[in-house]
């Protein structure tokens, strides 16, 4: 027989793993992005992102970090460049964050996903900053072997 924690973790699992399906188009324009703001050199940077996901315990950490490499973007090469009429990578990035955090806040309103607010927000992040990763990488190597 299952226990409550088993039951609200395979809740909070199946309902991230739904929910990070709805932000795949978000995912692959902003892997271009990416890649197009970056270059080949942004694999650190997208790993650092990625990481900030999977190891903070709390959501606003994540927003954080994307906030505090924006703000630190002082010559505006990267996080906090400008390309033709669309925001700052940071910004764009901190949109979907905050994307992620409704979406997440929407899945907790009934038990057992109430108890685990913060939790689902961010397993949710993490799924989607893993697949913004991957999608970066993806476009480098298509890039990369013209």
């Amino acid at each position: 027989m299952a226990t409550n924690e088993t039951i609200k973790r395979r809740a909070v699992l199946d309902a991230v793993s739904h929910a990070a399906e709805k932000f795949e188009d978000d995912i692959v324009r902003l892997g271009k992005r990416c890649l197009s703001v970056f270059g080949a050199k942004g694999k650190t940077q997208m790993s650092n992102l990625e990481r900030a996901g999977l190891t903070s315990r709390r959501f606003g950490n994540v927003v954080g970090f994307v906030k505090r490499q924006t703000g630190k973007d002082d010559k505006g090469q990267n996080w906090s460049k400008k390309q033709g009429g669309q925001p700052r990578l940071g910004e764009e990035l901190v949109g979907l964050l905050e994307r992620i955090k409704q979406a997440a806040d929407s899945l907790c309103i009934e038990p057992p996903l109430n108890e685990a607010r913060n939790e689902v927000r961010l397993r949710l992040a993490s799924a989607c900053l893993r697949n913004l990763h991957s999608a970066y990488l993806f476009d480098l190597t298509l890039s990369e072997k013209g």
